[in-house]
């Protein structure tokens, strides 16, 4: 499903998960579920480990795909 996901044909996207998947640009894994098999109310912890603000303020706009 990851690649699935890293496969959309989008510039800017990001999935949280609760493996690591290092050859996937878009995937952040979230720590506290490391030894889960999914994550869940990933807004709950999200920014704990993920800048919002620096993924918005880094993204290509305006590129084609």
């Amino acid at each position: 499903m990851a690649q699935r996901f890293e496969k959309l044909k989008f510039k800017n996207k990001v999935c949280f998960l609760a493996k690591e998947h290092p050859e996937l640009q878009s995937i952040v894994s979230l720590k506290k579920f490391k030894n889960q098999t999914r994550v869940r109310d990933e807004w709950k912890y999200s920014s704990k480990e993920f800048n919002v603000t620096q993924f918005i303020n880094e993204m290509q706009i305006g590129q084609e795909i």
